[in-house]
């Protein structure tokens, strides 16, 4: 994990270009990952609305989040609950791709972000 970016600028930078690049279906796992992670936090007692609005995006929909609302969701999300997430991750595999470029992996080693997640955001 020699190119691993720890910095929350820079992944947050990779994420959106991650989702630019993405393919339509991948574009959908992803949003559908972040929307079921923002449910199970809700459903366990978190504050769902809270990770969204630190998120900078102004509702818990992900439909409706641009790129750049996704990504710093994510980010939140793998910061503040990252066993939600490696929980979800393994219900949407085609967005794991993006999912690892998010939180600091990269689309060779789909195993290094996920790995990685605790490490590299948690430790923010």
């Amino acid at each position: 994990m020699s190119n691993m970016p720890t910095d929350l600028g820079t992944l947050q930078s990779q994420g959106e270009l991650a989702l630019q690049n993405a393919q339509s279906h991948e574009m959908d796992a992803h949003r559908s990952l972040v929307g079921e992670a923002l449910r199970l936090v809700a459903q366990r007692g978190g504050d769902a609305q809270q990770i969204t609005q630190q998120a900078g995006a102004g509702n818990t929909e992900p439909a409706a989040m641009n790129a750049a609302q996704l990504v710093s969701t994510t980010l939140q999300l793998a910061r503040k609950h990252p066993e939600i997430v490696q929980e979800v991750a393994g219900r949407f595999p085609q967005a794991l791709p993006i999912l690892n470029t998010v939180v600091g992996g990269t689309q060779q080693n789909e195993g290094a972000g996920l790995d990685s997640l605790l490490g590299a955001v948690v430790g923010q």
